[in-house]
């Protein structure tokens, strides 16, 4: 399944009574197409005289760049409503993933058989169709790569923006010179690279 706004809405309804005890207000909802942050919580902070003194517009996202069995999506998604109580509360944490954190969430797992975990890999996920078809429509991206042999033998790569081409040559001439002050022989060659989307 690809997670909807009105699906997120649904389930956070369910979790916030069964395992929040209904004290967590609906938060803002978004999808995001990340890859690899699967969920997240992000909130404004108001400030006066260098303390905090609320927090306000909780937004909870999840990613529909995955097809996920709903089981993962309600995963991802109780691992942000615990961050959301944590924050909402302004409870003490060592860490984002920390202490209190990791608590409750083992809490759940253990009472309930979730599996929040403090990351997620979604290395071997299916990515949803949507994505999957946009991936192969798109044509082969060029890469500009620099490329330096030094008299060790050694080579140095760096991936160079097409943009600073124009003052690219410009450069290479002043570093031959500065290099050849020091007494480093060396080459310089400018590759481009060609590789399609997905690799």
């Amino acid at each position: 399944m690809v997670v909807t706004e009105s699906w997120i809405k649904k389930e956070f309804i369910k979790f916030n009574s069964l395992y929040f005890d209904g004290k967590l207000p609906m938060p803002i909802i978004k999808l995001s197409h990340a890859r690899t942050q699967l969920g997240a919580l992000a909130y404004k902070n108001e400030w006066l005289l260098g303390r905090r003194i609320r927090c306000f517009d909780y937004t909870i996202k999840l990613s529909t760049y995955y097809d996920m069995t709903e089981r993962q999506a309600q995963n991802i998604l109780i691992h942000e409503m615990i961050h959301y109580y944590i924050a909402y509360f302004r409870i003490r944490d060592s860490r984002p993933h920390g202490v209190k954190f990791q608590k409750m969430a083992s809490d759940l797992n253990r009472k309930y058989g979730w599996e929040i975990k403090a990351i997620e890999v979604a290395k071997d996920w299916k990515v949803a169709e949507y994505y999957r078809k946009k991936e192969e429509q798109k044509s082969p991206r060029q890469y500009l790569v620099l490329a330096l042999k030094v008299n060790s033998g050694k080579y140095y790569f760096c991936n160079i923006s097409p943009k600073l081409m124009p003052n690219l040559k410009k450069n290479i001439c002043i570093e031959k010179k500065f290099y050849n002050m020091v007494g480093i022989r060396h080459k310089i060659v400018i590759l481009r690279v060609c590789l399609f989307a997905g690799l």
